[in-house]
């Protein structure tokens, strides 16, 4: 059981970064091409279904956060509880949103200015997600844990 728990605490010292880099380079990309990414975000607009790769990034990152909150429950640590509650609930709100696709699309369609704004935004929260990221990995590093 002990080796299990250091597995579990290796899986966040592993996860935080990779989130990181997912995150900042997620936001350079974005800021970057945001014209490119903005006229993807229209032609998926179009589309009665929601696009294929959001949903296929929302299960992947869903798989990720369900072991995320197993791995916390053995190697118990209230910030990597909370991390995982974090990831769960904020890919039920994304998955809120393209459940109700129709009304979604028709909102976003309605207002193109506002989207590309936006766009913007997300720049910025990406960016900082990614360094709380780096942050939790460094609070997981200073806990004593041994590598």
């Amino acid at each position: 059981m002990e080796s299990f728990t250091l597995f579990a605490e290796r899986w966040f010292l592993l996860i935080y970064p990779a989130y990181g880099i997912l995150l900042i380079g997620s936001a350079i990309m974005l800021q970057l091409r945001k014209e490119s990414f903005y006229e993807y975000v229209m032609v998926q607009l179009d589309s009665q279904t929601p696009p294929a790769l959001w949903l296929q990034l929302l299960r992947s990152l869903l798989l990720v956060s369900v072991v995320s909150l197993g791995f916390s429950a053995f190697a118990w640590n209230l910030i990597n509880f909370f991390f995982s509650i974090w990831s769960l609930v904020l890919l039920f709100l994304i998955g809120k949103i393209l459940t109700v696709w129709p009304q979604s699309r028709e909102m976003m369609k309605s207002n193109p200015a506002a989207l590309y704004q936006r766009l913007g935004r997300i720049v910025l929260q990406l960016g900082g997600l990614g360094l709380i990221m780096f942050l939790l990995f460094y609070i997981q590093l200073i806990q004593n844990v041994p590598v």
